[in-house]
């Protein structure tokens, strides 16, 4: 068997090239999906990135988590994805 660690960040622990592609990307989707037209600036971007509270990986790409809240039974689990597999983060 082979053991595989994958590191993933918050935005903070970025270094600079990747906190800029993270904010790139939230502004891609935050600019096309807006039915009402807004447009986002990168202040704004930070801030639903932080609020969110996103994980990434080294790379600044947006890792594929889910953080169950309120009265969902899995309240307080964060989730990762990661080829058809769901790994719990602690």
């Amino acid at each position: 068997m082979t053991q595989v660690t994958i590191n993933l960040y918050s935005f903070s622990d970025l270094n600079e090239e990747a906190k800029n592609k993270a904010i790139a990307e939230q502004l891609e989707f935050l600019n096309t999906t807006d039915e009402y037209g807004d447009k986002y600036d990168e202040a704004e971007a930070i801030d639903i990135i932080e609020a969110n509270e996103y994980i990434f990986f080294a790379d600044g790409t947006l890792a594929s988590c889910t953080t169950y809240t309120g009265k969902h039974h899995k309240a307080g689990i964060t989730e990762f994805k990661l080829g058809g597999e769901v790994y719990q983060l602690s």
